[in-house]
């Protein structure tokens, strides 16, 4: 490489650049789904073997399901702030744009948003009881 052309990225720095800014909504669509098929599919059908009088195991798939999420976006928000502060100190970014150090600094700020909203999904397992209420 000479000193006109920039710098590019491996492979796997990009890999770990995606993963911080797409792993946290990843988590939280795969979330969203999970719950809502454990809750109308599972928890609310006549004769489902999860179809308990206080929701009990649906609560603890659900809580596993949301515990996973957070994993998720801890980590990514983790790997994002770790690179961010690797090209923070290690000097200039010399991908085109600065584009490097913005992506890390989108994944950090995109992690904590979707680490928000994932563990703000605890709050219907804390205040709703029973998960279904049968209609007449």
């Amino acid at each position: 490489m000479n000193a006109t052309t920039p710098a590019s990225l491996t492979r796997t720095e990009r890999a770990v650049l995606w993963f911080g800014i797409l792993a946290a909504p990843a988590a939280w669509s795969f979330m969203l789904l999970t719950n809502a098929f454990l809750g109308e599919s599972l928890a609310c059908a006549p004769g489902s073997i999860m179809s308990l009088a206080t929701g009990s195991g649906v609560k603890v798939a659900v809580a596993a399901v949301n515990g996973a999420g957070i994993a998720v976006s801890i980590t990514a928000l983790a790997v994002s702030l770790a690179y961010w502060r690797r090209l923070r100190r290690g000097g200039a970014d010399h991908t085109p744009g600065g584009r490097a150090e913005w992506m890390a600094g989108a994944g950090v700020m995109v992690s904590i948003l979707f680490l928000l909203i994932i563990a703000g999904a605890y709050l219907p397992l804390i205040f709703l009881h029973p998960p279904c209420i049968p209609t007449p």
